[in-house]
């Protein structure tokens, strides 16, 4: 009898393109932020302080006496930044990791897979929370909470969920919410349609959960006005509501202490930002020339201005080696602006950012691995297995709030 494709299967080894494991994952392209805002890795000590000045001085007059009696010094004002610490942690059985190692015995080298698996899910998280407000709200709860699979309020939300991720809810997306008790994992997802799947009910696993509730990475929410995870833009660009952030009052002064946040709903997209850019130079701040929004309401700006004009494209740099992005061109109110995309930006918000005066500053490469003692991976104690650990300690800032705006109804 001839041996057929069909009796040999139990022999034959399964290859994929080039010998990878082809991912459906996120690459590290679409990390665009944190490709592009600068790094420090020197952040050592017990704060770093970010010192801005406000105000010229005022002594000043068509008389000189009265200039002498008017004598004010310059307005000087500083945020005392702390760390946050963020961690991710893989670990595989001996027995997996043997018979997994090289390409001998797998399809990948499982150790590698997994440790890079962990680096990345912990730049996606650094991403999120770029965007975010420091409290590491994910979604929002629409409905179905008595149910396996909760509906979120903005479907687009799904992308910054995963499976197998371990999830709490909080009432409120501020820096002081009510944790929820008990904790959900994630066993399913429609990300077009914006709903998240666990494996009995919402309720039956976080009890108090209600509709209009939050959702956050376990361990990720803030707490007592505290964050546990980076500061973000939304955070530093509060406008005229903003508060005291790192111990400074930026009410005295919110916009230049806190930049604007401009509400465009109801405006054309092409209209609100070139009126975002203005409302930035008319304050003397240095031109925003990089302004991030989401896929889809870069989607929707393409065809608002598809029969009007054409707008070139322009290639952005990336602080890391061997990555640049494409974004389309525009022309603010004194100089060009580039739009870049991220699917973690909220919908219908655009940060119009003076990217030079970002920072993300951590000790060390953000992430790194812990390897402190030497060893890349741990032996666990109680167990035939060995663990890695990625970690990071640091904070992101601007030192320039009053040249950047969010707009918020962006298309909306």
């Amino acid at each position: 009898m001839t041996a057929t494709l069909a009796a040999s299967q139990a022999i034959l080894k399964v290859r994929y393109p080039e010998g990878r494991l082809p991912k459906a994952l996120y690459e590290k392209s679409k990390f665009k932020f944190l490709n592009t805002v600068e790094k420090r890795e020197d952040f050592t000590g017990e704060l770093r302080m970010v010192a801005l000045q406000n105000e010229n001085p005022q002594g000043s007059s068509a008389d000189f006496g009265t200039a002498l009696g008017s004598l004010a010094q310059g307005n000087y004002k500083r945020f005392q930044v702390t760390r946050i610490e963020h961690f991710g942690i893989a670990r595989i059985k001996g027995q997996a990791l043997k018979a997994a190692e090289g390409n001998e015995g797998a399809l990948v080298d499982l150790w590698k897979n997994e440790t890079d698996g962990i680096s990345m899910t912990e730049m996606q998280n650094a991403e999120i929370y770029a965007f975010g407000n420091g409290s590491g709200v994910l979604g929002q709860v629409a409905s179905g909470q008595a149910t396996a699979t909760i509906t979120l309020s903005v479907p687009s939300d799904a992308a910054k969920f995963s499976l197998n991720m371990r999830l709490q809810g909080v009432s409120t997306n501020t820096l002081s919410p009510q944790l929820r008790g008990g904790y959900a994992v994630v066993t399913g997802i429609d990300r077009l349609n914006g709903t998240i799947t666990v494996a009995t009910t919402w309720t039956g696993q976080i009890p108090s959960l209600v509709a209009n509730d939050y959702l956050v990475r376990a361990g990720d929410a803030a707490s007592a006005g505290v964050a546990t995870v980076l500061m973000g833009i939304q955070a530093w660009i509060a406008g005229s509501t903003a508060g005291t952030l790192f111990t400074l009052d930026r009410s005295t002064d919110s916009l230049r202490l806190a930049g604007q946040v401009y509400s465009a709903t109801g405006v054309p997209l092409e209209e609100a930002l070139v009126e975002a850019s203005a409302l930035v130079n008319q304050q003397g701040a240095p031109q925003p020339g990089t302004c991030f929004c989401h896929p889809r309401d870069l989607a929707n700006f393409k065809k608002a201005i598809g029969s009007k004009v054409t707008y070139p494209k322009a290639s952005v740099a990336s602080t890391v080696a061997g990555v640049s992005f494409t974004g389309i061109e525009v022309e603010g109110d004194e100089g060009r602006i580039v739009l870049l995309t991220s699917p973690f930006i909220p919908r219908n918000e655009a940060h119009l950012l003076d990217l030079d005066s970002w920072k993300l500053d951590t000790i060390g490469p953000a992430p790194q691995l812990l390897d402190y003692d030497g060893p890349n991976f741990l032996r666990v104690a109680s167990d035939d297995a060995y663990e890695c650990r990625f970690g990071m300690y640091g904070n992101m800032y601007t030192n320039s709030p009053y040249g950047n705006i969010r707009i918020t109804g962006f298309g909306a």
